[in-house]
């Protein structure tokens, strides 16, 4: 996923630390990274069964881009001037609202485009 402060790869967990769908997911990153993944994402990740504990915020030159690349960003898309191959979800962005459970929408939404994608992909 490509955002302004999009963060390192997640690491999807069933309970008791096992991978769980999405295991394949490639690494986040952004336009402008910040110098760390904001809290209120981590805590919503866990909630969510996801281990953003170790991810790191890393700039999208840094990152192997692959065949398939997402932003979900509205500015990181409009500044990039993507390739008509690169798919764009406009998800607002959590941080400025602050609220947990606007972190959880977030999640949420990106959970169900993910898994909409992958059955129309499959």
């Amino acid at each position: 996923m490509v955002g302004p402060q999009a963060k390192g790869p997640a690491t999807p967990n069933r309970p008791g630390g096992q991978p769980g769908a999405g295991a394949g997911v490639g690494p986040g990153a952004g336009t402008r990274p910040a110098p760390q993944v904001h809290p209120g994402a981590v805590a919503a990740a866990a909630r969510a069964g996801l281990d953003l504990s170790s991810s790191r915020p890393r700039a999208l030159d840094a990152v192997v881009v692959g065949p398939l690349v997402v932003t979900v960003c509205d500015r990181a898309h409009e500044e990039l001037a993507p390739p008509d191959e690169w798919l764009h979800w406009s998800v607002p962005d959590p941080v400025p609202d602050g609220r947990a459970a606007t972190f959880d929408a977030v999640v949420a939404d990106l959970r169900t485009r993910i898994c909409r994608f992958g059955r129309v992909a499959a």
